[in-house]
């Protein structure tokens, strides 16, 4: 008897790539914390994707980004996943983001951002997985939790002053909008350009203030001084089971005490 699994007539297409270059396509922010106009990453995309990740990088100025991927025609556009936190400093990152959502063969595949800086930009492109029986349910909806279009970034996280200790938690949400089966984390770096060299221990939890229960526990997160990001910009997907109406919340602890450096923004992205 034949073995079939979700991977059986796996397909995996990159769309956005720029060859002659080694690249992506260039997204072009808007002024200081605005959305930019949208760039087409694919004319029509190639096959029937049951998930996407989207790849960034940046060759520009320094600063914190929030990026919009969409479909639609041109002046059609929708929001397919907003507002992706992603970070550039002197050791610059590349940043691939899975989100598990469909996105039907023919479709026009676009990108913009916003960021700290005026104008600066970043390279986008995306890579479409096509597995599973025709059929098969796969999740479709992705929103943002913790995101701050005020000044692209996430949530503020502080570790507070004594080292090696949790702090209090940092409210991403106060309700889910839908039921969370995936969740995607971005780490964000405050648009610190000078970080000092330090380790964190990140919780997240859902629950009522005071009553929070880490779902995802320990994360280890560093920055270095010469590169001055923190690390890992991403993380996940993580298999979860979030109602809706929950409330989510982050907490760190750190082995610095620097007022700035312990910083941190958090954002999560839930997958329905």
């Amino acid at each position: 008897m034949g073995e079939w699994s979700i991977s059986s007539d796996a397909r995996l297409v990159t769309v956005g790539q720029t060859a002659a270059s080694s690249t992506g396509t260039t997204v072009t922010a808007g002024t200081a914390n605005v959305k930019g106009v949208w760039a087409q990453i694919s004319a029509a995309t190639p096959v029937n994707a049951s998930g996407v990740i989207v790849m960034l990088a940046s060759l520009s100025a320094n600063g914190d980004y929030l990026i919009d991927i969409g479909i639609g025609a041109a002046g059609f556009e929708s929001v397919l996943i907003r507002n992706i936190l992603y970070c550039r400093r002197a050791d610059d990152a590349c940043a691939h983001f899975r989100f598990d959502v469909g996105v039907p063969a023919g479709s026009r595949l676009v990108a913009r951002a916003q960021s700290t800086a005026s104008s600066p930009t970043v390279v986008v492109a995306a890579m479409l997985l096509s597995y599973g029986f025709p059929g098969l349910s796969h999740l479709g909806l992705v929103l943002d939790y913790g995101t701050a279009v005020a000044d692209s970034g996430g949530t503020g996280v502080d570790p507070g002053a004594t080292l090696n200790t949790k702090n209090s938690w940092a409210e991403l949400v106060a309700a889910t909008s839908w039921p969370i089966r995936a969740l995607v984390m971005a780490i964000g770096n405050q648009n610190n350009s000078a970080r000092t060299t330090a380790t964190w221990l990140l919780d997240i939890a859902v629950g009522a203030a005071g009553q929070e229960h880490a779902i995802i526990p320990d994360i280890i997160l560093s920055a270095n001084s010469s590169g001055d990001l923190m690390q890992p910009p991403v993380l996940g997907p993580f298999p979860v089971a979030i109602p809706s109406g929950s409330r989510i919340a982050a907490r760190a602890q750190c082995n610095i005490s620097d007022a700035t450096d312990r910083l941190f923004d958090v954002a999560v992205y839930g997958v329905n």
